[in-house]
C-alpha cells in the first residue's frame, strides 16, 4: 500500500503555511476572516475552515467547506468535521492521536501519533456521539491508517494511506491548525 506524506511548514505566524505533498507543492495556508482559515490547492480548489463545529467552538474540531465563485459561504455539507479528534469518512470513523491495535497507550504519549480507524462504531453520525464517549475515545484502540509527527511544532507531518488519500490535503491542513493555533 502506498502512503500519502504531507508535510506542512510554517512560514509566519501559526495560522500561515504552505503544504508539500511528497516533495512538491501542494497548497497553502491563510487567514480568513472572522477566526476562519483558507486553504488554498495548487489547482486553486479552495477550503473554509473553522473550529466552529456542530454550533460551538470547540477544541480539537474543525469544519471545512469548500468554497466556490460566486457564492457566499460554502457548501450546505461540509467536506470533513472532526469533532474533538473524531471524524467520519466514507461510513467507518476515525480518530486523531489514537493507539493503534497491538500498541499500548503508553507507547504513544511522546512522538509519533497516529490516526486509527474505529471499527464497529456504535454511531452512525458524528453529531450523534455524546461528549461521554468522546472522552473515552482518548484510551480507544483501532485500526492504524496514518500517523502525525511534529504536532504544534513549525514542521507538520501527515502520512496517509489509500482510504483517506481523497481527504489528506484537508485533513493536514486540519490537524496542523488543531494542533499549531489551539
Amino acid at each position: 500500500m502506498s502512503h500519502l506524506l504531507y508535510v506542512v511548514k510554517r512560514t509566519g505566524r501559526p495560522w500561515e503555511a504552505h503544504i508539500l505533498l511528497n516533495g512538491k507543492p501542494a497548497g497553502e495556508i491563510r487567514a480568513g476572516r472572522e477566526y476562519t482559515f483558507i486553504l488554498t490547492s495548487t489547482d486553486g480548489s479552495r477550503w473554509r475552515l473553522t473550529n466552529h463545529v456542530h454550533g460551538e467552538r470547540r477544541p480539537f474540531s474543525m469544519r471545512s467547506e469548500r468554497m466556490t465563485r460566486g457564492r457566499r459561504g460554502g457548501n450546505d455539507t461540509p467536506e470533513l468535521v472532526v469533532r474533538n479528534h473524531l471524524f467520519a469518512h466514507n461510513g467507518k470513523f476515525y480518530a486523531l492521536g489514537g493507539t493503534p491495535m497491538e500498541s499500548s497507550r503508553r507507547d504513544t504519549l511522546l512522538g509519533r501519533r497516529y490516526i486509527v480507524r474505529i471499527d464497529n462504531f456504535p454511531f452512525s453520525k458524528l453529531e450523534d456521539v455524546d461528549d461521554l464517549t468522546l472522552s473515552r475515545l482518548v484510551h480507544h484502540k483501532g485500526i492504524p491508517v496514518g500517523e502525525m509527527e511534529g504536532l504544534g511544532l513549525d514542521s507538520h507531518r501527515l502520512k496517509v494511506g489509500e482510504e483517506l488519500a481523497d481527504i489528506g490535503l484537508i485533513l493536514a491542513a486540519c490537524s496542523y491548525l488543531m494542533y499549531s493555533t489551539g
